[in-house]
């Protein structure tokens, strides 16, 4: 991995499946057991189409609306400060998401509470770095 200073978060897992967000269709297989890729823009962006009204939050349980006012404080967050969690406060369980480097990958997992957890998709991850190790010709270069 090639460090260019950035201080990257670039891996938040969401196992939280809201009413407010749901929508009838398969789920993506070996992925996500609850959620699919793209599912956080529906708690980014209000909407009122295609049968799902997400406009009058009072209609929503507690607990999803929590999610929701979460995954804006991070992504407001991440935009204002280029960091989800810049300071900690108790929306956010007083976590502080930790920066990935080549020796440690924290990522966010999001569910009825916040985690930080380490090496998302470890072994589909290490069987990628066995074909790099077996047939990759490096130098490796990353964009």
């Amino acid at each position: 991995m090639q460090n260019y200073n950035l201080n990257i978060r670039m891996f938040i897992s969401i196992n939280f499946r809201t009413e407010a967000y749901w929508v009838d269709r398969p789920q993506s297989q070996g992925f996500s057991d609850i959620v699919r890729h793209g599912e956080e823009l529906g708690y980014l962006f209000r909407r009122n189409y295609g049968g799902y009204n997400t406009t009058d939050l009072s209609k929503y349980p507690e607990a999803d609306v929590l999610v929701l006012r979460r995954m804006l404080t991070l992504f407001t967050n991440f935009a204002k400060y280029l960091n989800p969690t810049p300071e900690a406060t108790e929306l956010l369980e007083n976590i502080i998401w930790p920066t990935v480097s080549a020796n440690s990958f924290s990522y966010l997992d999001i569910g009825s509470s916040l985690l930080i957890r380490q090496n998302p998709k470890e072994e589909a991850y290490s069987g990628w770095n066995d074909i790099y190790e077996k047939y990759g010709i490096p130098p490796f270069d990353t964009y």
